[in-house]
C-alpha cells in the first residue's frame, strides 16, 4: 500500500507530464486540486520512484469528461424529443376532388340572350346533360361539384372527418339553335 506522500508526488508528476503534453488519455485532465504541495525527488532507481497510476486516485471524487459529454448528449436528445413530439402526434389531412364543368359568373356573362349554339358550345364547353321541352326548346346543363374531405386528429384519443361538398349547375335554354337565356343556381 502507497503512502498519501507517494500518491501525490505520483499526482504532481502526472501533472506535469500533462502540461508539457507528454501524458496520454483524458484521465490525465481529472487531476486532484491537493497537488501543488512540494515533494521530493527521489534518485533513478529508488524503491519509490515509480510510474504514476491512476487506479491509486480516488476516482469517484471527479466527473470524467465522457461523462459531462453523454450529459450533454441526453439533454439535447430530450429536447429534440420535446420540440418533434407534438408534429407526430396531431395529423391533418385535406384532399379536394373536381367533378364535371366548371362555368364561371365571368364565362356565363359572355353568353347572352341571341348568342348561337356553335358560340355556347366554345365558350362553356359540352354540356353535362341536353334536356328536350314539349314546346320543343332545349336545357343545356353544365354539373360541376367540388368535395372537400378533411381528415384530422390527435394520436389514438380524438380524430375528426367533415366532407364538405360545393355543387353548382349552369343552365341556357336554345330556341330554333339561338340562346334565350342562361343562369346559374
Amino acid at each position: 500500500m502507497r503512502s498519501l506522500r507517494a500518491l501525490r508526488v505520483d499526482a504532481r508528476e502526472g501533472l506535469k507530464r500533462h502540461r508539457e503534453g507528454t501524458n496520454v488519455g483524458y484521465l490525465s485532465l481529472m487531476m486532484p486540486r491537493f497537488i501543488e504541495l512540494p515533494y521530493r525527488r527521489y534518485p533513478e532507481g529508488h524503491p519509490q520512484q515509480r510510474p504514476f497510476v491512476f487506479s491509486q486516485v480516488p476516482m469517484q471524487r471527479f466527473k470524467s469528461n465522457q461523462s459531462c459529454f453523454q450529459s450533454h448528449v441526453r439533454t439535447a436528445l430530450a429536447l429534440s424529443v420535446l420540440i418533434l413530439l407534438p408534429s407526430c402526434l396531431v395529423s391533418g389531412k385535406s384532399e379536394v376532388s373536381y367533378t364535371g364543368s366548371r362555368v364561371t359568373a365571368e364565362t356565363l356573362a359572355l353568353v347572352e340572350a341571341g348568342e348561337s349554339e356553335a358560340f355556347t358550345l366554345e365558350v362553356l364547353g359540352e354540356p353535362t346533360a341536353r334536356i328536350e321541352r314539349k314546346d320543343g326548346s332545349w336545357v343545356w346543363r353544365w354539373d360541376y361539384a367540388m368535395v372537400t374531405d378533411k381528415k384530422g386528429g390527435v394520436f389514438l384519443l380524438i380524430m375528426s372527418k367533415s366532407k364538405t361538398s360545393v355543387e353548382r349547375s349552369t343552365y341556357v335554354v336554345l330556341e330554333d339553335g339561338v340562346v334565350m337565356k342562361a343562369w346559374q343556381d
